[in-house]
């Protein structure tokens, strides 16, 4: 399937305009907290962060980042970040997060990346290599514009259940067919299982409501892309691409911490 950018960006408008964007569910602050804990851990250190949350949704990993420069004696000089997403509804909702004058908040791809290479020294990609035509390519993008010794953490959906992935495939299809009011269905239907079944969700209905599992439910259908990639092409890919795994966390779907190799390693 070829992916038209401006198809999926009108999807992902529609999708945000209709959600609530001010509140983030407990288990999502959670997850980013614990994903983002390296970053963290640098700046106490007194390391200059400059970052780049490449998809940024509506900006659980800003939120999580300013509650930290907010609490922690950390000097915010040290911080830098710029989040970027295809939609301008998920944009306006991160930019809403931001309580400092550290981030940049910006529409664009976040798969080929409008940046130099080098450009930053931490690189978030959570939940959208599995959402692109070109996955390898994407991984090969977030390690161009990460400066060598450099990290990048990525999160993917991966290899699933055939009944889940038949179910999945089904429900895109008829909501590419009947549009976005047969998406809100299905995923209203769907996200009872979300939230008290499904092992590898990221939210639950006792946790965070019914609502939050709605939202979920129905991002799951706002691609026309979703692939459940392998986790063994997954690692291949970010050898093949110049960097390495640090740390990998197999508890959830695929979550690694990576480090961009210097040239002479590469």
């Amino acid at each position: 399937m070829t992916f038209d950018q401006t198809k999926t960006a009108r999807r992902w408008d529609d999708h945000w305009s209709k959600h609530d964007t001010t509140s983030l569910p407990k288990s999502k602050i959670k997850i980013a907290e614990e994903l983002l804990e390296p970053v963290l851990e640098s700046m106490r250190a007194g390391n200059t962060v400059r970052l780049l949350d490449a998809g940024c949704g509506n900006g659980v990993h800003v939120e999580v980042i300013e509650r930290f420069l907010e609490s922690e004696a950390v000097d915010p000089i040290l911080f830098s970040g710029t989040a970027v997403d295809l939609s301008s509804q998920a944009v306006s909702a991160t930019q809403r997060r931001v309580r400092s004058d550290r981030w940049t908040i910006i529409k664009g791809d976040a798969i080929r990346l409008d940046f130099d290479a080098d450009a930053f020294d931490t690189v978030l990609s959570v939940g959208i290599i599995c959402l692109c035509d070109e996955p390898q390519t994407a991984i090969l993008e977030l390690v161009r514009v990460t400066r060598p010794g450099g990290y990048i953490a990525i999160y993917s959906n991966t290899e699933t259940s055939p009944i889940t992935r038949i179910g999945l495939w089904l429900a895109r299809l008829i909501g590419n067919t009947m549009g976005s009011h047969a998406r809100k269905a299905i995923a209203l239907i769907s996200a009872p299982i979300i939230g008290l079944l499904s092992p590898g969700s990221s939210v639950s209905i006792k946790d965070d409501g019914f609502s939050s599992c709605h939202e979920i439910a129905e991002a799951n259908l706002v691609s026309p892309i979703t692939r459940f990639l392998d986790a063994a092409d997954i690692r291949k890919w970010i050898e093949t691409s110049g960097a390495v795994i640090d740390s990998e966390n197999k508890e959830r779907p695929f979550t690694a911490w990576c480090r961009a190799l210097e040239e002479s390693q590469a």
